[in-house]
């Protein structure tokens, strides 16, 4: 891979709040499904914090890159497709949400929570004028990590599949506050948002 092709693939949005991510797990926790997990690099660092995790991807290509662990569970499947069992402690959906429904498959997953469990969700809106500022003061340190990452010489890895996300940020908040009502949600630089909800 050229140097050229590193600098533009190499640094991942999504990688980067995976930190943040995993600070919402909540202690103990014994379930957790990962919706969209890809290769599974979100999910086995999921399996360090539950006891078991379901890991869920669409795309057989995704899945057929990912590594087995004693406690990951990888399935082939559109997350709409499953009859999913109540009681996960943390659910995590890493810039999937957007490749389907939001309110039914958000419904979908605020069910399958146990008491007190978390859903957690890294997603990208649709792009409107609200967002360039925060695009301004992200450029700069995007460059920056952009060239750090392809010095590295990372790995390559399968391109995830890719589709420009529907609904702008005020239709996400607006669908939430029926759906999840005292979700969390944030602007975020590089181009993401979360939303963290307790299922209280």
């Amino acid at each position: 891979m050229s140097f050229r092709s590193r600098f533009k693939t190499s640094f991942s949005h999504n990688d980067f709040y995976r930190p943040f991510l995993l600070r919402q797990v909540p202690p103990g926790a014994r379930r957790a499904l990962d919706v969209g997990c890809g290769t599974g690099r979100f999910a086995h660092l999921l399996a360090t914090r539950a006891g078991h995790v379901d890991a869920v991807d669409r795309s057989a290509e995704m899945i057929s890159a990912g590594s087995p662990a004693p406690n990951i569970s990888f399935a082939h499947a559109d997350i709409r497709d499953l009859d999913l069992t109540p009681g996960y402690d943390f659910i995590s959906c890493i810039a999937a949400i957007h490749h389907v429904p939001f309110g039914p498959t958000v419904t979908q997953l605020r069910d399958a929570l146990a008491p007190g469990g978390v859903l957690a969700i890294l997603g990208l809106s649709r792009y409107t004028l609200g967002h360039l500022g925060i695009d301004l003061v992200a450029f700069c340190p995007n460059k920056i990590r952009q060239l750090q990452a392809a010095l590295r010489h990372p790995e390559p890895r399968p391109p995830a599949p890719v589709m420009d996300a529907q609904l702008s940020l005020a239709e996400i908040r607006a669908q939430a506050r029926t759906l999840l009502p005292g979700a969390r949600i944030r602007s975020h630089l590089y181009w993401r948002y979360s939303l963290i909800w307790v299922n209280a």
